[in-house]
């Protein structure tokens, strides 16, 4: 079904929005097309973010993926705001006062120990050492696909709702950390 909604109907339905001419159409449409889909995955036991992935990638199979990056572009930051919002709405902070010096030695354990897998992979695909550097430092947090992963895990019963605590915890500790990361990387 996915493959018939990105190769038929999507496209289909994106050239007609854009023969209209109107940019607030458009964009209405992704919107819709991006909710739908994760309103579907939601019905089909999968989470609204694999969903809302999903989505993106039926989007960007079209040709029409450079105007609609234009237009979502400005709201870019809102998306993000209520992604992040939502992932700290699902974290239990009595989790975290209950033992908040492990979980920093956690998460400043995963941020080490995935900063040095990355600088390897990198290093070793024959990137120059500099550059190996700079890319292992800003992908050392925990990325937001693995939270989508973890909530569906938990919604299938493989996750107890403590580990699945304890894995949002470091996961938002080593989000808090990638700013910084980011911004002192060139620099290291």
């Amino acid at each position: 079904s996915i493959f018939l909604l990105s190769r038929l109907l999507v496209p289909r339905a994106l050239l007609l929005i854009a023969r209209t001419g109107s940019k607030e159409h458009l964009t209405l449409f992704v919107i819709l097309i991006i909710l739908g889909t994760g309103w579907v995955s939601q019905s089909l036991g999968l989470s609204l973010a694999m969903g809302a992935f999903i989505a993106g990638l039926i989007i960007s199979d079209s040709e029409y993926t450079h105007q609609i990056i234009l237009d979502i572009l400005p709201l870019r930051d809102y998306f993000v705001s209520i992604f992040f919002i939502s992932i700290g709405m699902l974290l239990n902070i009595h989790y975290f006062l209950k033992d908040a010096l492990w979980y920093l030695e956690l998460a400043s354990a995963v941020v080490a120990v995935k900063a040095l897998a990355t600088f390897v992979a990198c290093w070793i695909s024959r990137s120059p050492y500099r550059i190996s550097m700079i890319v292992g430092i800003r992908l050392a947090q925990v990325g937001e696909f693995s939270l989508m992963i973890a909530d569906t895990a938990l919604n299938q019963g493989l996750f107890p709702q403590e580990m699945y605590q304890s894995f949002l915890i470091i996961s938002i500790l080593s989000i808090m950390v990638a700013p910084i990361c980011i911004r002192f990387s060139t620099r290291v």
